[in-house]
Order: C-alpha cells, then structure tokens, then sequence
C-alpha cells in the first residue's frame, strides 16, 4: 500500500483527518484585544469601504456622462407614473392588499423602512422601539409579504 510522506498509509491518514481538533486554549491562542490589531482591522475594513465607495461614485460619473453625450434629459416620475408602472406589472392590487393583511404596527416598520427608506434608528424612533425591535418587526412583515405573495410551487 502506497505511504504518505510521512509514512502513512491512505487508510492511517483519513483516521488523522477525523479526529477532533483541539478548541484554541488548549492550544494557548489568546482570545481578546491585540495590542495594535485594531488599528490594522479598522484601516483594513476602511480601505474596502473606500474602494467600494469610490467605484459607486465611478460608475454613476461614467452613467452621467453617457447620458450627458446621448442628450437624455432625467427626469423625476410623479406619482400617477409610478401608479402605472406598479398596474402594468401587476403588482398594485395584490402588494396592497398583503400590506393590507399585515398587522399595523408591521406595516408601519415596513413603510418607514422600506418605502420611505429610513434607516433602523430612525424606524425606532418614529416607532417608539427599540431598533432591535424595529429589526425585528420589518424582518417579520417582509416574511409574512414574500409568503403570502409567492405562487405556491407544485410538485
């Protein structure tokens, strides 16, 4: 039978492989703070934020200019546009009335959140909860909203 480097056998080392491997204090990691790692970690992640940040704004500039060369004029839609848009998707009628069917204090975190776009410490405030809570209750109502939207799958 063929050894490993290490002189074992195909059958010794898949053994080796299941053993349970020991947690890091067995092994004296020290878990905590390191002294200076913050530092790195913070302008690590600060660094991935503004190369994302950069290329949003990059690609909104390169849209703007080609926009700006065709000669397309952008203009906001008012309401009766939007109104439309939802009745020629067919979304109008049947997203209102599963809106409909959520329990207020759900709808009210789903229209604060996700239509006028607050961010959560604002849906708390204007709530009178807690954000944990107003995380919670927009979670709950895009739930019941997604099943009670979706076509049911056959088998």
């Amino acid at each position: 039978m063929p050894r490993s480097s290490r002189g074992e056998t195909g059958a010794e080392s898949r053994r080796v492989s299941r053993l349970p491997r020991p947690d890091d204090s067995e092994l004296g990691v020290r878990r905590g703070p390191t002294p200076g790692l913050e530092k790195v970690e913070r302008d690590w992640w600060y660094g991935i934020a503004r190369h994302q940040l950069s290329g949003y704004f990059r690609r909104g500039r390169v849209e703007r200019r080609a926009l700006e060369r065709l000669g397309v004029q952008r203009r906001e839609l008012t309401e009766a546009e939007y109104d439309r848009i939802e009745e020629l998707a067919g979304l109008g009628g049947e997203v209102s009335a599963a809106l409909a069917s959520l329990k207020p204090e759900h709808r009210d975190a789903v229209r604060l959140r996700v239509v006028e776009e607050r961010p959560y410490p604002e849906v708390a405030r204007a709530l009178g909860i807690s954000e944990q809570t107003a995380r919670a209750r927009v979670s709950r109502a895009l739930r019941a909203l997604r099943s009670s939207t979706e076509e049911p799958e056959h088998a």
